[in-house]
């Protein structure tokens, strides 16, 4: 897995985010009743790119 830190997070530890994207991983958006979609990192990084490719700072929790 190819992980970059970018600023503002540049200075975080390794080590934390990858144990924080392996964690997430097992959080998804479908319900009890249905099949697993997709992990929490998926959904958040496919939901902010548009924004990111326009520049758009996101400050808060994405909802």
């Amino acid at each position: 897995m190819l992980v970059e830190l970018v600023p503002p997070f540049d200075k975080a530890d390794i080590k934390e985010v990858m144990e924080d994207i392996y964690f997430l991983s097992y959080m998804h958006w479908g319900s009890i009743l249905k099949k697993m979609k997709l992990p929490a990192t998926i959904k958040y990084a496919d939901a902010l790119t548009p924004f990111a490719l326009k520049r758009i700072m996101i400050t808060g929790v994405p909802l």
